[in-house]
């Protein structure tokens, strides 16, 4: 028998045994990725796909081979799109990256992932990325919706006092940079002290609802509309042109008119406004802004008050 034979068995069996221990790991790595309900994917550092899980492809609606040789950009919300070279940038510089994606799903859902990022240079002829990926679409939903609870007005439906300072005050900071013309108009319904006395609380809210519905007719989406509490509503509307909130206010009164003309209710809607444009050289603050709309407010509200005692007046002086 040669010497070195019981050593090549040896060295032969240990092979075997090693080739073994490789196959169950990655048997067990093949189990991991097709199993996993999480997002597990390699792409190279321009962000092309070279893998991806079964499970990802179907949460997404793909299958994977309409995915893998794509740019991970292609499947990106399209307003997170133009950020995605910042997102190679920071894994490419500090080898492991964190945060989270907006996926958009074939049929159009958006699907919102915590990842965690490694850079994989070790033993490799060329550097990609390993990512790792949790689906937090249902948590990031019931997040928003409880944030959307606390700063809504629970009668209307509007954004509520809480919600429209977060909201009026970081829109006024980005027109400060950007020079967009802004208006703050502040309304207030005449007469409800009068209706809730006479008709009752129920009646008065019914008065506050139909404001807040005719308020939300005749602004733009993009205009912050809020019940700023009681009978008083602010709006702060944006991308104001020199004739624009003359605009909006007249159609607000046309639409009051109508309302009014073909309305059932016990009561007339009226409503008094108050204009403060937004002076964006000056630090003035959002309280000073909506101050001096309450203002004008009252001013126009006595002015309109003077006219109606006027007209009553002369009236009473007509032959009967």
């Amino acid at each position: 028998m040669n010497d070195c034979e019981p050593l090549t068995k040896e060295l032969r069996a240990k092979l075997e045994q090693a080739e073994a221990r490789l196959r169950d790991i990655e048997g067990r790595y093949q189990h991991l990725v097709e199993e996993t309900h999480g997002l597990i994917c390699t792409h190279d550092l321009d962000g092309i796909l070279l893998s991806i899980n079964p499970a990802a492809c179907d949460a997404l609606g793909y299958r994977c081979d309409e995915m893998i040789g794509r740019n991970l950009r292609d499947f990106l919300s399209p307003d997170r799109q133009p950020y995605f070279q910042i997102f190679l940038d920071r894994i490419n510089l500090n080898t492991v990256d964190k945060g989270t994606l907006l996926l958009t799903a074939r049929d159009g859902r958006e699907l919102t992932f915590q990842y965690h990022n490694i850079k994989i240079t070790h033993n490799v002829e060329k550097p990609y990325v390993l990512g790792h990926a949790y689906d937090i679409t249902e948590v990031t939903e019931l997040q928003r919706q409880l944030v959307e609870l606390t700063v809504t007005d629970d009668l209307t439906g509007l954004t509520n006092r809480r919600g429209f300072i977060h909201r009026a005050s970081e829109r006024i900071k980005v027109a400060r940079r950007t020079g967009e013309r802004l208006v703050l108009i502040f309304a207030d319904v005449d007469g409800l002290k009068k209706v809730n006395d006479t008709l009752g609380h129920e009646v008065g809210s019914e008065m506050i609802v139909d404001t807040a519905e005719l308020l939300r007719d005749s602004f733009r989406q993009t205009d912050i509309l809020a019940r700023w509490g009681g009978d008083e509503f602010v709006v702060l509307m944006g991308r104001v042109t020199k004739l624009s909130p003359d605009v909006v206010v007249a159609r607000f009164r046309k639409k009051l008119a109508s309302f009014n003309k073909r309305s059932h209710q016990p009561y007339q809607l009226s409503v008094s406004l108050g204009l403060a444009p937004v002076d964006l050289k000056s630090e003035v603050s959002l309280d000073e802004i909506i101050d001096e709309a309450d203002k004008e407010m009252y001013k126009n509200k006595r002015a309109r008050a003077g006219l109606t005692d006027k007209s009553a007046k002369m009236e009473a002086m007509l032959p009967a």
